[in-house]
């Protein structure tokens, strides 16, 4: 994914050793040299370490996030209508798509 950018297969969540990480359950996934995209649903479980993220919607929702390698930026938890202007707005490129990397194993 990156240099100090891990997907943890295990506990399905992403790990950034320069900023926030993305909580568990992350569902897909897609990057490319300069950045990441991420669909996340929060867990039920509780998790204390991430207990200062703010999910707007709740967390019965579906998230998303970008990552922007270059200036070591984690954007979100977003709505799906903010990640699209997120995207715009730091040119993310359309070839990054969720379905390319399904996180099913």
């Amino acid at each position: 994914m990156g240099k100090g950018i891990v997907y943890d297969k295990i506990n399905k969540h992403i790990l950034c050793s320069y900023a926030t990480d993305i909580p568990p359950y992350v569902i897909a996934y897609d990057y490319d040299r300069n950045y990441i995209i991420v669909k996340q649903r929060p867990q039920y479980k509780e998790y204390v370490i991430y207990d200062r993220i703010n999910y707007p919607l709740g967390k019965n929702y579906t998230y998303y996030w970008i990552i922007i390698k270059r200036n070591k930026e984690v954007i979100g938890p977003l709505s799906y209508e903010d990640f699209i202007k997120k995207k715009q707005i730091y040119n993310v490129p359309d070839k990054l798509k969720f379905k390319d990397r399904i996180c099913n194993h």
